[in-house]
């Protein structure tokens, strides 16, 4: 099938909540089809058995949807045999897609089974794979392991619960890793769990640990804004992958054409994430009205380093918020002062905005006073809650020492102690950068990070508030 349309407000997020929904052996209820038995790298079409949404499109009744023996439906239908594993969000084939465990699988006899239960206006919508098998490669042993999982459509608010009764034994020697999650029909936007992909990939896929026997969790769309007689308008932070760290995208603004704050890198890997993310957005909307540096712990800054040594994406800044060596009050106090160095000098060196809503001064609220209040464009309006002068002033006796032990002297770069800038037309690196560390403990905070909180002006709201760390899922 081909693209379906957007509707005039525009795709909605989703996010990840808990579930209260228990599994559901779909091959034993009436009405219930069995399809694709001791199926291997095949496909068949079910047809939806209700009006349903999409990323907010429309998906009409009795629409042909194509449903894969390796885990996952698609709005379009491919070569089976080339779906055998692949990565979410890409904007190649198969789009359009909910993956509960997209794998390279083979199904036995229990195959997959669809069954619609309850009565409108809040049917669920089952399609269940059952005791399916990890294909391994090996022509001793082809299949291994169980895998047993489900997907429930929820027709009362376009929401879907995802269950796993059963992931074991995936031989490490599998080529693929599960994908799961949903992605739109452009394959360029994604709620992403495990993002999947081959292990002779480059770089090599990511084991989907997140997801094992008995998980089971719910993704429901984000609400949009719409004004009365305006445009919608919405407001999402999605939390890309970052070990220890963050790396928060928030889109705000009417829902067509959107703008963009970062709130850190994460770590310089990252950036395999960050960077097709921005290069899939047409050239012109590659523009961050606002990029904040929090603190200098390599996994908050590796990756907004590699952004920036980046130049081939083209991407501009209204503003970037970072405390360098520059401004740290006298006497005391930071740590990992090697990578705030590195930033330091790239800000320079492109002459990039630095700290413009402060007048190039420090990020930090006063000691009496109003809170600072600065609004970006787009009517987003960010209350600063800190750091103050006194934990700046903690910073700069650590930061001063680490630059000391790595060689470095705080607030002056050498040519011979800068990281050699990126070509234009290179690909990111698949590693981190050979800029000396002066952290020791990645994950430890120690530095009194600039933290925003939005009023509730327009679609504004607070930038830090909506998500958990520890759950890396996108929020409304």
């Amino acid at each position: 099938m081909g693209t379906l349309p957007v509707d005039a407000g525009g795709f909605a997020r989703y996010r990840r909540t808990v579930t209260d929904a228990t599994l559901v052996e779909a091959c034993t209820l009436p009405g219930a089809r069995r399809v694709l038995v001791n199926a291997d790298d095949e496909s068949t079409t079910l047809i939806s058995p209700f009006a349903m949404r999409f990323f907010g499109i429309p998906v009409p009744q009795d629409l042909g949807l194509q449903v894969y023996s390796n885990g996952f439906i698609s709005q379009m239908a491919i070569d089976p045999t080339m779906a055998i594993g692949g990565t979410i969000p890409d904007s190649r084939p198969p789009n359009g897609l909910i993956a509960p465990y997209w794998a390279d699988l083979v199904t036995g006899p229990d195959g997959v089974c669809s069954v619609v239960v309850g009565s409108a206006p809040i049917r669920r919508w089952i399609i269940q794979w059952k005791n399916a098998r990890f294909y391994t490669g090996e022509t001793s042993m082809p299949v291994a392991g169980t895998a047993s999982f489900e997907v429930i459509y929820n027709e009362a608010d376009a929401s879907m619960d995802f269950i796993y009764e059963t992931i074991t034994g995936q031989p490490s020697n599998a080529p693929t890793r599960a994908a799961v999650g949903l992605e739109h029909p452009d394959g360029t936007l994604a709620f992403v769990v495990c993002p999947g992909g081959r292990i002779d990939g480059t770089p090599r896929a990511p084991d989907c640990t997140s997801v094992t026997t008995g998980t089971r969790f719910r993704v429901v769309p984000c609400a949009r804004l719409a004004p009365p007689g305006g445009r919608a308008q919405m407001f999402a932070i999605d939390m890309l992958p970052a070990d220890h760290g963050d790396c928060l995208w928030i889109d705000y603004g009417p829902a067509s054409a959107p703008r963009r704050i970062l709130i850190d890198g994460g770590t310089p890997a990252t950036f395999r994430a960050l960077r097709p993310r921005i290069a899939a957005l047409p050239p012109a909307q590659r523009r961050f009205e606002l990029l904040v540096v929090s603190h200098i712990d390599a996994d908050h800054i590796g990756g907004v380093i590699e952004l920036l040594e980046d130049t081939s994406l083209g991407v501009t800044f209204g503003d970037i918020w970072f405390n360098g060596f520059r401004h740290l009050p006298t006497p005391e106090g930071t740590r990992g002062a090697a990578q705030g160095e590195r930033l330091s000098e790239l800000l320079r060196a492109r002459r990039l905005p630095w700290n413009l809503a402060f007048r190039g001064d420090a990020v930090m609220v006063p000691a009496e006073g109003a809170l600072p209040r600065v609004t970006l464009d787009g009517a987003m309006t960010l209350t600063l809650l800190s750091p103050h002068r006194a934990g700046l002033e903690r910073l700069r006796g650590a930061w001063e020492k680490e630059c000391r032990d790595a060689g470095i002297a705080p607030g002056v770069v050498r040519a011979r102690d800068a990281a050699p800038p990126r070509p234009a037309d290179a690909p990111a690196p698949a590693s981190a950068p050979t800029w000396r560390s002066c952290s020791t403990s990645p994950s430890r905070r120690t530095a009194p990070r600039p933290t925003a909180a939005a009023s509730r002006s327009s679609p504004s709201t607070t930038a830090s508030a909506a998500c958990s760390p520890a759950t890396r899922t996108p929020a409304c």
